[in-house]
């Protein structure tokens, strides 16, 4: 899939679309949490995109691992997948939480898996939302929609790029508790996380430190402020340092070039060679 370019946006109407998108995402997590087998670094929650159906997909689970669970943010609808490739579907607008689980149990009924498993009790939390209270859901701009479609198919086209480039990357994934898609580049393994030497490279679509979308690269462990630059970063990238350090290219910075993906695969790319020659100091 071609990167697709992302406008400036309300940033206000920007959030409630994000919040909405995380909280119909918990479908995905509350899948892996009941169906698929745990795994120690939570994978199993995680959601991988398909450029083919535009959609976040929960890990294969069933008897035979031939159903998955789709989210596609354009058209704010989940789907359930087959081995086959029939499918399901439910539009999410207008619909409770509550409603929404009742289809999705009906769903697995129909394609013969038991749904008794099935909990929305995750071991992390998200922001609030109106739908998590028992509001519907509302999709209220289809175009504000449509662009987290296309900042999370661009983040997936550039994060494996990256991947593709950088030898010790993991797989790159969505995460349901920050609902970052990310991955990590491991340059030193340690048993001891602590002592482990790693980069994570990743894209938000905005939190609590940065109401917008941004990438991030946060080197580990971290280095000393003092030698950190913000000179260094191209794109008008910036290093964050309260809380976290971490390389940050926002959105409101790389909508601004004429070619968004030469901007952010550039800060990418120069912002993970800097963080490797930091660890390595």
């Amino acid at each position: 899939m071609a990167w697709q370019n992302t406008k400036n946006r309300d940033l206000e109407k920007l959030k409630e679309v994000r919040l909405q998108l995380h909280q119909a995402s918990q479908m995905i997590a509350a899948t892996g949490i009941s169906f698929v087998d745990k795994k120690p670094d939570d994978s199993h929650t995680n959601m991988e995109w398909n450029n083919t159906l535009n959609a976040f997909l929960s890990a294969p689970f069933g008897s035979h691992n031939q159903l998955r669970l789709a989210i596609n943010f354009e058209k704010f609808k989940i789907v359930l997948l087959d081995e086959d490739h029939d499918f399901l579907e439910l539009k999410l607008h207008g619909k409770t939480e509550k409603k929404i689980v009742s289809w999705y149990l009906n769903a697995l009924k129909s394609s013969n898996f038991d749904p008794s498993g099935f909990t929305l009790k995750r071991h992390y939390e998200i922001p609030l939302t109106k739908q998590a209270g028992g509001a519907a859901f509302d999709f209220f701009d289809p175009s504000l929609f449509a662009d987290f479609a296309h900042h999370f198919a661009n983040a997936d086209l550039a994060l494996k790029k990256c991947a593709n480039q950088n030898p010790g990357s993991s797989d790159v994934r969505c995460w349901p508790h920050h609902f970052d898609l990310g991955m990590l580049i491991t340059i030193e393994a340690n048993e001891n996380l602590e002592k482990m030497k790693s980069v994570g490279v990743g894209f938000s679509p905005g939190d609590y430190n940065y109401n917008e979308p941004y990438y991030y690269v946060s080197p580990w462990p971290y280095p000393d402020f003092s030698s950190l630059n913000n000179d260094d970063l191209p794109g008008g990238g910036k290093w964050h340092t309260e809380g976290f350090v971490s390389a940050i290219l926002t959105a409101t910075n790389f909508q601004k070039t004429d070619d968004q993906q030469e901007a952010v695969e550039e800060f990418l790319s120069k912002a993970i060679h800097l963080s490797k020659s930091l660890i390595k100091k």
